[in-house]
């Protein structure tokens, strides 16, 4: 499925169906502070193979953005391989569905973010859970409200890929809590999302 800026506007075309899906949405519109196009899409469950949505489950998704220039693709940047040539699904990300939304969440390297940053979030509870997604990154060390935790040798084990899960809730209070994180990635393009939940 593919989505663009056509001379209409903002449209939609399915390859299978060599047709748009009606019940899909799009939005593409420039960021007012950079001037960067954001693509917004929402497509139905019902159209995914019938997945059904589930706390737990799993699904494979990927993306891809092509640069074309007089009808002809000069470029593209893929979320992960899989995508650009050949649609090999096996090498499609995983995805999950998550119970709830993050309290806050910051993106710390890759090519486009600093490897540091500050977050500030409020709990209505003095309890929280840190969900690490890394793609990347050999060390993240955290100061949460002051108090020192420090992910990779020598703290606590940080998988190199996929999602670690600590829970922070000796660290957190009800109230603001500011979060100052920095990393050192195993290569420039090293990145990971470090996600805070009640």
């Amino acid at each position: 499925m593919a989505v663009g800026l056509t001379r209409q506007g903002a449209a939609n075309f399915q390859y299978t169906l060599q047709a748009p899906w009606p019940d899909m949405k799009q939005q593409i519109k420039p960021d007012p502070a950079s001037g960067d196009l954001i693509y917004t899409v929402a497509v139905p469950w019902s159209r995914l193979a019938n997945y059904v949505p589930k706390i737990g489950n799993q699904f494979a998704f990927n993306i891809i953005i092509n640069q074309n220039e007089h009808s002809a693709r000069i470029g593209w940047i893929q979320f992960t391989p899989g995508i650009g040539i050949g649609f090999i699904t096996t090498q499609f990300p995983m995805w999950s569905i998550i119970g709830n939304n993050p309290a806050a969440g910051l993106r710390l390297g890759g090519l486009a973010a600093p490897n540091q940053g500050t977050i500030s979030f409020t709990l209505p509870t003095p309890h929280g859970q840190l969900v690490i997604h890394n793609g990347g990154m050999r060390t993240i060390t955290l100061q949460i409200d002051g108090a020192p935790v420090a992910f990779g040798p020598p703290g606590i084990k940080l998988a190199p890929s996929g999602d670690t899960s600590v829970d922070i809730s000796r660290y957190v209070h009800a109230g603001t809590n500011t979060v100052t994180a920095s990393a050192v990635g195993v290569t420039k393009a090293g990145a990971a999302v470090l996600a805070f939940f009640q």
